[in-house]
């Protein structure tokens, strides 16, 4: 499918085989024109849960002869972007796929390697899942930032929501909410506080 968008043309390709990758992007291209593509972006997704962690499917379609993915998890297990004649790439291992399918270890790679683990919080009690409670630089080049958390967030248990955060060990902001979920105030790492009020439409 080719579309012109305001920034330039772009071109997506999906999947046509049933029951496996029907519908799913499998490439992004733009540029300038068809003869003047300068960014390609090439997806790949995990089309079976056999022996993995996550079920194969959370549901079932009532259109079931004509919709065979419906209620089925195709996480997306690599992503490689090609722009100026260089590549990078994204991918995980489909053992490192969670129970919710999500990835918890996955490596980029470019003009170095990198490999990064995730740590998710979940509230099944109060159904909030997929928030990110941890980010840790499991290796880098030479060896650099080996299990280092690079960003942490502590929730607060009885509304899910963000109580704390940190950067690389250090405390960046703590967070107040109101009862109705607006944001009341914020705190930064030395202590200096941020009021907001008179909330409207999402805007304080």
């Amino acid at each position: 499918m080719t579309v012109t968008e305001p920034e330039g043309w772009v071109r997506h390709t999906f999947g046509t085989r049933y029951a496996d990758n029907e519908g799913r992007l499998l490439k992004r291209e733009s540029g300038a024109s068809a003869s003047q593509i300068l960014r390609i972006e090439t997806l790949d997704h995990q089309t079976s849960a056999a022996g993995l962690a996550y079920p194969a499917r959370v549901g079932l379609s009532p259109m079931s002869r004509s919709d065979g993915m419906a209620g089925r998890y195709l996480p997306l297990k690599s992503q490689a972007i090609t722009q100026d004649g260089s590549t990078s790439r994204w991918s995980v291992s489909p053992a490192d796929f969670d129970a919710f399918a999500r990835p918890t270890r996955f490596t980029r790679t470019g003009n170095a390697t990198r490999v990064d683990r995730v740590e998710y919080y979940d509230n099944t009690a109060l159904w909030v899942l997929g928030q990110v409670k941890k980010r840790i630089c499991g290796s880098g080049p030479s060896g650099g930032c080996a299990n280092t958390t690079v960003e942490e967030t502590v929730f607060y248990p009885s509304t899910a929501l963000p109580w704390r955060q940190y950067s690389y060990g250090h405390l960046l902001q703590t967070l107040a909410w109101n009862g109705n979920g607006t944001l009341h105030s914020v705190a930064d790492g030395r202590g200096y506080i941020t009021t907001f009020s008179n909330w409207h439409c999402g805007v304080p």
